[in-house]
């Protein structure tokens, strides 16, 4: 069976959604209930495959230099996520091992799946991955994605004043191209703090188009996410260009504790992102 005729749905959850309740090191509830979110996913038949981008090294790393007595303060968020990776990738493993699912781990960065042998490389390991009925868990690779992440906030969110700071990577961006380079029929970004975009009434807008997306990044300016980089303006952009590829079905912004197969239904408040 070739790539394309696999319909696969992207997970996406940012630090805040895997991360415990003071930051400091991940809760395997959270990992847990979305591991189960993907197998839910799978066995509804809206898809035959997913995989998860999936942020929360950096809380992670903080947790291992906290077990060893190193203050996490002085190390930098790249620091961090590659002390934390291992650990990461165990609670996921184990959270596999209790849904039956074997997960597997891909770090990634944007330039790779903008180069053509690379992504090809890229592609041919998630199919493999997916044929097995594995998980795949991906991350933003820690060592090389660092100055890639510096690029994507000066571009992306038109911020000078981004350039050359501490950020931990929330993988919005990632998730997107992911979704892009695998024609995914579903790309899901979940989140911990809402249930997704909400107008001036505090309720949940069910859907926007591409076209607003100048409108409401003057609306969302300088909001962010707890633990993330970019937040509400990195989640618009990222939607955006997923969307305007033509190659992702559908784009869904909504609660990370909430089942993804009711977004998709419609059974839940959540928002998507149209032409």
């Amino acid at each position: 069976m070739s790539l394309e005729k696999l319909e696969i749905g992207i997970l996406k959850g940012g630090s805040g959604s895997f991360a415990n309740e003071n930051g400091i090191g991940s809760d395997q509830e959270k990992i847990d209930r979305t591991t189960g979110y993907n197998v839910e996913l799978r066995e509804s038949g809206l898809v035959t495959a997913t995989a998860q981008v999936a942020s929360g090294s950096v809380v992670e790393g903080k947790q291992y230099c906290v077990d060893r007595g190193i203050d996490p303060e002085r190390l930098t968020f790249a620091e961090l996520a590659r002390r934390g990776t291992l650990g990461q990738m165990q609670r996921w493993s184990d959270s596999g091992d209790r849904y039956g699912v074997e997960t597997t781990q891909i770090l990634a960065t944007n330039h790779e799946l903008d180069d053509a042998y690379e992504r090809h490389l890229f592609q041919r390991a998630i199919r493999d991955d997916l044929y097995r009925g594995a998980l795949p868990i991906i991350n933003e690779n820690q060592a090389t994605g660092e100055e890639e992440l510096d690029e994507f906030l000066a571009a992306y969110l038109n911020s000078e004043e981004h350039g050359k700071k501490d950020f931990e990577p929330d993988n919005d961006w990632l998730a997107a191209h992911i979704a892009i380079v695998l024609g995914a029929k579903y790309l899901i970004l979940q989140s911990q703090r809402t249930d997704g975009f909400k107008d001036d009434n505090d309720e949940v807008v069910e859907q926007i188009k591409v076209d607003d997306i100048d409108m409401l990044l003057k609306k969302f300016a300088g909001m962010k996410s707890v633990r993330g980089t970019g937040g509400i303006e990195s989640k618009l952009k990222a939607m955006a260009k997923a969307v305007k590829s033509g190659k992702v079905g559908e784009v869904i912004y909504g609660n990370s504790g909430i089942s993804p197969v009711d977004m998709i239904l419609g059974k839940c408040a959540c928002t998507r992102m149209v032409q």
